[in-house]
């Protein structure tokens, strides 16, 4: 009877074990590293912050926003991502994924590709960037423009309402800014990058090296002007061919 008891509960616990989803196993976030004014928000009661002063477990649909105050956003040994002051997010915990959605503000990631179970994703009204291994800042402001600074490694950007992709690798720092109401998608490679950034948006391929910068009308899914790096360049391009003729020396009596 014992080992009939016993056989039962190892098949129950072995049954149990298989019905878990996968996700149940992804790592949970924390915030440590308090310093300053540092509030949470719970998914149950969103509009309750509390200010925390130590270590905080997460849960998924949780908020954290910063005022003064800075903290990190620890995912064990996988991820850390340090949170600047006037940031406001969300931890997502998807099956997929890890997302970090951020609102406003600025965080710095750094992604542990060996130990990473998942990919991190960081998501705004910009754009989506996935990220498996670097070290990445990703800094969104209330103009709705994102702005990605790649230290190393690989990321790839997406923003799915423009059919937009873009993989960045090396150094690279970026700004998207995607106008929903007007359709219309720019983006810019800075001038601090190590390189051209290539990119696709409605099936055209794009390149642009650093400084420059590309506008996308996606109603008409015509290219915009690219815009100069400077005035001299912006003459040159409107410059009339009339205009470079000898004046004429004959007057009208």
């Amino acid at each position: 009877m014992r080992s009939f008891t016993q056989n039962f509960w190892i098949l129950a616990i072995a049954a149990f074990v298989i019905l878990i989803p996968k996700n149940a196993y992804a790592v949970s976030a924390a915030v440590q590293q308090v310093t300053g004014e540092v509030l949470v928000a719970k998914a149950a009661d969103p509009e309750t912050w509390a200010t925390i002063t130590g270590d905080t477990q997460l849960a998924t649909g949780d908020s954290v926003k910063t005022r003064t105050g800075t903290c990190s956003i620890v995912y064990s040994d996988q991820a850390t991502f340090s949170v600047d002051p006037n940031t406001m997010l969300i931890i997502q915990e998807r099956s997929d994924a890890q997302d970090i959605q951020l609102l406003l503000g600025k965080i710095k990631g750094k992604v542990n590709h060996q130990n990473a179970t998942q990919p991190f994703v960081v998501t705004t009204p910009a754009a989506v960037a996935t990220v498996r291994g670097t070290e990445v800042d990703f800094s969104y402001n209330d103009e709705g423009q994102l702005t990605v600074d790649l230290h190393d490694g690989n990321i790839q950007v997406v923003n799915d309402a423009a059919e937009m992709t873009l993989d960045l690798g090396g150094k690279k720092s970026i700004t998207i800014k995607f106008d929903k109401e007007a359709n219309i998608i720019h983006i810019r490679n800075e001038c601090n990058s190590d390189g051209e950034v290539k990119f696709s948006v409605l099936g055209t391929d794009y390149a642009e090296s650093p400084c420059d910068e590309k506008e996308v009308n996606l109603s008409t899914a015509e290219e915009g002007t690219q815009i100069p790096k400077d005035e001299k360049d912006a003459e040159d391009e409107l410059e009339n061919p009339d205009d470079l003729r000898e004046p004429s020396t004959e007057f009208n009596a």
